[in-house]
């Protein structure tokens, strides 16, 4: 084949292909920016349940759709009308898993002449937007949970799945919604009392979970009302390090108490003998993240007035320094049963285990824990160039920041001030702008086209950009990076406010008061895990400090 006839063919085949793709785009995309023209989806919902669904042909048909129902106690009548829709061209579950935008798009299905609707509402209950593919050890979003979609459609028409699946005609749409969740803020509405209401909710959340010993419902799924039976003694320690900085601040008895029975929680329940150290855990070893975020709690708690745990401080910092190697980084675990440290590393602890270090050196006096931190800092921010050189996952290292301003007016580092400037460019990188991002997802972090932001790796960022951002004013940096820090702070606060549940879609939820203040997984993933409120709060709380001056 000559050049020229190759040249052809190829000019040929690259036409075709365009061709292909504008008819496919025409047929299959969905505008959602148009003005809604189609069709009133009406939902009853009662205690998390729907009761009751009705097609009305416009808005003017709805508001009087359903009335019997929505008059029922405890029912909300939310309206989703149809803004366009779009064939799902194919009778394949991966297809149809793939098709849908995660928490904007729905799916219905025609069979012998009737329609079913899956709305965006009722995938989001059956915790479906977000179904895994496992490969291996790893598992990966693509797409929703066709099986769950399929078995809730096929149940509404009375057939087989299979049957459904190979047989119906299937679409999906975008809708717009009366509902008033997610709400609709904007950086600018950022004001220090905002961020005072949100970290008070935060933390109610907290006080409204515990128990009377001190530790707390772990996780709740807000959906079902569910709650995970397991436990976590890094996490409880967080939440009360987190109560117990709220209770300071806001010179609030209710929540100083709530941490004090969760310090006592740990020092009485969770405290172990490591050496001639105490540390914190439970079974047959211990990690250095549990001792760490104790630590900030008994600190906390100290700086209240609560001198009780003062003791139990000095023996934790002990174990701690007892943990770290002689480069400055942390030997993660320690076996009970031998008694000595385990030289393994994971992500968080050396950052929580240098932070800690350094606040109890406020406390102690003692120059060994200083020193420590600012090696452990100084370890943390030396990176290799090549990314396999590193040690710990470079997006994962919030608690580094937090440390750099904690030492900045005892032990100034400037290499760990350029690692966070670079770490929040990074970030800022990653943060989603609308448009062409949906309005409410602006400010959020990027996880891809088949995931929504998830709001906890978002919220512990904002704890390390708002340290940096002190850090950055004391050491006078040039007006545009200080800038370029508020603006990220700004944007990713409003995009936490927007899904924070006050009260939430409390027409899913069977049990609203258990939930209120509280900040979920993500926009489909309504579960509340006491780390979640913790981050999100005291991120909040950083930048309403700073504000206060």
């Amino acid at each position: 084949m000559t050049l020229r006839r190759l040249l052809w063919v190829l000019l040929i085949w690259a036409s075709a292909l365009c061709a292909c793709s504008f008819a496919l785009f025409c047929r299959l995309r969905l505008d959602r920016s148009r003005e809604p023209t189609g069709p009133c989806l009406v939902s009853v919902w009662q205690g998390g349940s729907r009761i009751a669904r009705d097609v009305a042909p416009s808005p003017s048909a709805a508001e009087h759709a359903l009335a019997a129902a929505a008059g029922l106690p405890g029912a909300l009548r939310i309206v989703e009308q149809i803004v366009d829709s779009a064939p799902i061209s194919g009778h394949w579950s991966w297809l149809l898993a793939a098709s849908l935008a995660p928490a904007r798009d729905g799916v219905s299905v025609t069979w012998a002449g009737r329609t079913a609707y899956a709305t965006p509402d009722d995938l989001r209950k059956l915790e479906a937007y977000e179904g895994t593919v496992e490969l291996g050890p790893a598992s990966f979003v693509l797409g929703i949970d066709a099986d769950k979609v399929l078995g809730a459609l096929a149940r509404e028409l009375g057939v087989d799945a299979t049957q459904l699946l190979r047989h119906g005609s299937f679409r999906r749409f975008a809708v717009h919604s009366n509902a008033l969740y997610p709400r609709t803020i904007s950086e600018a509405e950022i004001s220090t009392a905002a961020l005072k209401t949100s970290v008070q909710g935060a933390a109610r959340y907290l006080v409204h979970n515990q128990h009377r010993d001190g530790s707390f419902r772990y996780e709740l799924n807000a959906l079902s009302g569910a709650e995970d039976q397991s436990y976590n003694y890094p996490r409880h320690a967080g939440a009360t390090y987190f109560l117990a900085r709220a209770g300071n601040q806001f010179h609030d008895p209710q929540l100083l108490r709530a941490a004090r029975r969760a310090a006592t929680y740990l020092k009485d329940h969770a405290t172990l003998q490591c050496g001639a150290y105490d540390c914190i855990g439970e079974g047959e070893q211990v990690d250095v993240g549990a001792a760490a975020l104790a630590l900030l709690a008994y600190v906390e708690l100290c700086t209240g007035g609560v001198t009780e745990f003062r003791e139990p401080a000095l023996k934790l910092a002990g174990f701690l320094r007892g943990q770290q190697r002689s480069d400055g980084d942390f030997q993660h675990l320690y076996s009970l049963a031998e008694q000595h440290p385990i030289d393994v590393q994971m992500e968080y602890y050396t950052g929580e285990a240098a932070f800690a270090l350094s606040r109890v050196q406020r406390l102690s006096g003692d120059k060994r824990d200083l020193e420590a931190a600012r090696r452990a800092l100084s370890f943390l921010v030396q990176r290799s160039p090549w990314f396999l050189g590193a040690r710990y996952f470079w997006g994962a290292e919030h608690w580094t920041c937090q440390v750099l301003e904690d030492l900045w007016q005892r032990a100034p580092d400037r290499v760990a001030l350029d690692f966070c400037l670079r770490w929040q460019a990074a970030n800022r990188g990653l943060q989603l702008d609308a448009p062409p991002a949906p309005r409410e997802y602006d400010g959020g972090l990027s996880r891809g086209p088949f995931m929504t932001p998830r709001l906890t790796p978002l919220a512990s960022r904002m704890e390390a950009a708002v340290a940096t951002l002190s850090v950055a004013r004391s050491a006078a940096l040039p007006e545009p990076e200080i800038a370029a820090l508020e603006r990220e702070i700004r944007r990713g606060f409003a995009f936490l406010l927007r899904y924070q549940f006050t009260p939430g879609p409390s027409y899913l939820m069977p049990a609203v008061q258990s939930l209120s203040g509280g900040f979920p997984g993500s926009p489909v993933d309504l579960h509340v895990r006491i780390d979640y409120p913790q981050h999100a709060g005291g991120a909040l709380l950083r930048y309403w400090e700073l504000i206060q001056g």
